[in-house]
């Protein structure tokens, strides 16, 4: 893309001269390809002269060589508003539409270049980059439909994918479902134990229940014996009551 760069003529006067010469030297810096020392010299001259144009315009030229095209695109902008020359608007218009193209604002950069052909129909140059800014943003329209069609899709997949995934456990319910068989076991121990405890505890004299035919012989001895008390009991009354011997 081609970029305009005046150089300045001015009518002699103090100032003019002083302008003219620094203008001059910046623009021969800028071909010279030294940006910097032009644009401090382009700088300079829109301090010497805050209402001419030209410094304006060549000081968006050199900070557009060093694609710095924020910077550019307002100082062109800044030398619309000093001018009102139709030649040098059309001109600024399509150094203000290289700018916004470099920068990848093709929208803006078509907006700046149909002003610069309204002003000159027949600017070859900016026909050619209204075409070419055209076909970079249909470029970039359809990358960016393609790239949110690859987005839907991949979005599409991953909820299909999630959707066929197990489901996962839920920890908090596990716990829960612990801690209940945990109580559960807790209250089935404490019941047997209850249990265990309300259980009639043997009796050991239940243990030494004799059977019936020892009852009997035990019965029968005692009843023996029984008798044998009352024999000699009876015995020793009959032997006290003897006829006593006359002496």
């Amino acid at each position: 893309m081609k970029l305009l760069i005046f150089m300045l003529i001015l009518t002699i006067g103090l100032v003019a001269q002083s302008l003219k010469g620094t203008n001059n030297e910046g623009v021969d810096k800028y071909e010279s390809g030294n940006y910097d020392e032009a644009i401090g010299l382009f700088k300079k001259g829109t301090e010497l002269d805050n209402k001419a144009a030209i410094p304006d315009f060549n000081l968006g030229a050199g900070y557009y060589k060093k694609g710095n095209y924020k910077e550019s695109i307002n100082a062109f902008q800044n030398s619309l508003g000093k001018s009102t020359d139709p030649d040098f608007q059309s001109k600024a218009w399509y150094n203000i539409g290289n700018a916004q193209l470099k920068a990848g604002d093709y929208k803006s950069a078509l907006e700046a270049y149909k002003n610069a052909l309204k002003l000159d129909p027949n600017d070859a140059d900016a026909k050619y980059n209204l075409s070419y800014t055209l076909k970079k943003l249909k470029q970039k329209e359809n990358e960016e439909k393609k790239k949110k069609e690859e987005e839907k899709k991949k979005d599409k997949k991953d909820d299909q994918e999630k959707k066929q995934e197990p489901p996962k456990p839920d920890e908090k319910k596990d716990d829960k479902k612990d801690q209940q068989n945990n109580n559960n076991k807790d209250r089935d121990q404490d019941k047997k134990d209850n249990k265990q405890n309300n259980q009639p505890q043997p009796n050991p004299k239940q243990n030494q229940n004799l059977s019936k035919e020892d009852a009997e012989k035990i019965l029968n001895a005692l009843k023996d014996k029984e008798k044998d008390l009352r024999k000699k009991k009876k015995n020793q009354q009959l032997k006290g009551f003897g006829r006593e011997k006359d002496w």
